[in-house]
């Protein structure tokens, strides 16, 4: 037996194609689709329960703030009144007068605000005085006594009391032991919206919803009144509380209710009969957990479909390896040759690929000599236009220097030499064949402030920003400051007109757009044909070059053929003068090309 496992992965290299991929397709199926159902269901149980967590530690924390609000603003309505009935103590008397009535009346107004503006959850704060026959109220102001409502207020709430439909917290207080008309009430109405809207924010689902409720059945909060379930989960959980004890943590319960099964946290307050719940659909609750599902039976339909097609197609898949040679011979027909094929097994493809290989290997050392020296000679082709440029316009500007400080203007002399000094720490400090754009623009600035100078601001120069998308393109070193230099030598200099000149940018996808345009007067069509004739056969020519058909070269070298200079008549009446420059990805590698 060992030895049959031993040889097991011999015989089944050796055997057909067909056999092979049977046995290829329960061997990748069979495993992972028992690892997608180990881990769906993995997944899915944990994340129920950070759910569930996250719920139930929720409630809690909402539990517990509303719970300690509710006892500070007890606390607040005892000590206030303990304070108002000791100020009624000392003013009550059968003939008070209505100054002393008055004078009593505003000291209770600052407890009653107090209370008011010291929590969101109270809508009024109101303060009954018997012995006065007034009722004192934060927004109602001043009344006559309310007897009806100070009965039904004068039993202490633990902690609401429900009277006219309204939840009140009171502080009754009797200034005489044993005296019933000493008694005053401090109380406060609590506002169901607030408390409403903010246990709603507990489940925040659309099918979601919030119960604040007496388990006597007195009264309840509901922060969706709209849900007709929230009716029988409260029917439910009072059903639930009588055997329950109190103040020990929320609870999670699952019911059903009217067919649809309902996720449900709840925690009663202690020492008090009051309750608060959250519920939920668990199909919401767990709506994101679903995608597990979606995904398993997606992964099972795919495996399903996978079977049946590859059944149905079985025969298709022989040709795989054709394919692989196809593949290989295209990449062989654009000029890939450095590549080999690998097969394990020593089958026909096994011959085939192997013969391909020896055959690409000897093409290769036939084109490799002849390929290698092109590339050298274009390399030395770009470093002999490019040593054309470096000194090509600086003669002249020594005689501009000389005349600007014999004639005494300091300031003038001082910028020329400063934008000498940039051009010559421009052309010095790099002997790089390629420079960021950015850079050659900002030379080509310079070159046109020096020549303003020589000018003397005959010549308005228009540059327009350069935009960032395209200042890190590497192009070869000064492809700009020689079109400038062209115009000024073959246009300002002879135009006694002031001379205009427009130099602006266009990025777009991988094109690059430089336009270079003159006002000049003196090119006529015909010259303009003649110019683009011979722009068009510059790679002809074997003489030394300068100016456009020097940076045409160069681009060109650079970027490919579909790069260079174009001319054309300028709207501005001379000559326009673009640098097309096409920015290319490379070539495939092996992979994109297989694929």
């Amino acid at each position: 037996m060992p030895q049959l496992w031993r040889r097991l992965p011999k015989l089944i290299a050796d055997r057909s194609i067909l056999t092979k991929l049977i046995a290829s397709l329960f061997i990748l199926v069979t495993p992972l689709y028992v690892f997608n159902y180990v881990i769906t269901n993995i997944g899915a149980d944990n994340n129920r329960k950070e759910i569930e967590r996250a719920l139930t530690s929720s409630l809690q924390s909402y539990s517990n703030i509303l719970d300690g609000e509710v006892q500070r603003i007890q606390q607040m309505l005892n000590m206030s009144a303990l304070d108002i009935a000791i100020e009624h103590v000392e003013v009550i008397k059968p003939d008070i007068s209505y100054l002393e009535k008055a004078a009593f009346l505003s000291k209770v107004g600052p407890y009653l605000n107090r209370i008011q503006y010291s929590t969101r959850f109270v809508s009024d704060s109101i303060a009954y005085l018997p012995l006065m026959n007034t009722t004192v109220a934060k927004i109602g102001g001043n009344s006559s006594f309310q007897a009806e409502s100070f009965e039904a207020l004068k039993t202490q709430a633990k902690p609401f009391i429900l009277w006219n439909d309204r939840l009140y917290m009171n502080a009754p207080f009797i200034t005489s032991p044993g005296d019933k008309e000493g008694m005053l009430i401090l109380a406060v109405q609590i506002s169901e919206a607030t408390v409403a809207d903010y246990i709603s924010k507990i489940m925040s689902f659309d099918r979601g919803g919030a119960l604040l409720f007496d388990m006597r059945n007195t009264w309840e909060i509901s922060a969706n009144k709209q849900d007709s379930a929230g009716s029988e989960i409260k029917r439910r959980l009072l059903a639930n509380a009588v055997n329950e004890s109190r103040g020990y943590g929320p609870r999670v319960v699952t019911e059903n209710i009217r067919g649809e099964s309902y996720f449900i946290v709840y925690e009663p307050w202690a020492g008090s009969n009051v309750l608060l719940a959250a519920y939920a659909p668990e199909s919401e609750i767990y709506d994101s957990l679903s995608i597990y599902k979606k995904y398993f039976y997606s992964f099972s339909l795919i495996s399903i479909l996978i079977i049946i097609l590859f059944s149905l197609g079985l025969y298709k898949l022989i040709h795989k390896p054709l394919r692989m040679l196809i593949h290989a011979f295209r990449r062989v027909e654009i000029g890939q040759l450095r590549f080999s094929l690998a097969h394990r097994n020593e089958d026909e493809f096994g011959y085939l690929y192997r013969r391909f290989n020896n055959m690409t290997e000897t093409l290769d050392n036939m084109v490799n000599v002849v390929y290698e020296q092109k590339l050298l000679n274009q390399r030395s082709e770009l470093k002999r236009l490019q040593s054309q440029i470096n000194p090509h316009f600086l003669y002249n500007n020594f005689f501009v220097l000389h005349r600007l400080v014999r004639s005494g203007n300091a300031d003038k002399a001082s910028r020329f030499t400063e934008y000498l000094g940039r051009y010559f720490q421009f052309v010095t400090r790099d002997a790089s064949d390629e420079i960021k754009l950015e850079d050659d623009v900002l030379h080509a600035q310079t070159y046109v402030d020096i020549q303003s100078v020589c000018f003397d601001q005959r010549v308005f120069v228009k540059f327009e920003p350069l935009p960032e998308e395209i200042k890190q393109v590497m192009v070869p070193r000064l492809i700009l400051q020689p079109l400038l230099e062209n115009c000024f030598n073959h246009v300002f200099e002879k135009q006694l007109a002031r001379g205009e000149l427009s130099v602006s940018f266009h990025a777009d996808g991988q094109y690059v757009r430089i336009d270079v345009e003159d006002n000049g007067k003196q090119l006529d069509d015909s010259q303009l044909e003649t110019l683009v004739a011979k722009l068009s056969e510059a790679d002809k020519q074997t003489e030394e070059s300068t100016g456009m058909i020097n940076v045409h070269r160069r681009l060109r070298l650079k970027f490919g053929d579909e790069s260079g200079l174009v001319l054309s008549r300028s709207v501005m009446g001379g000559l326009k003068i673009q640098i097309v420059i096409v920015r290319k990805g490379g070539t495939p590698d092996a992979e994109a090309v297989d694929r």
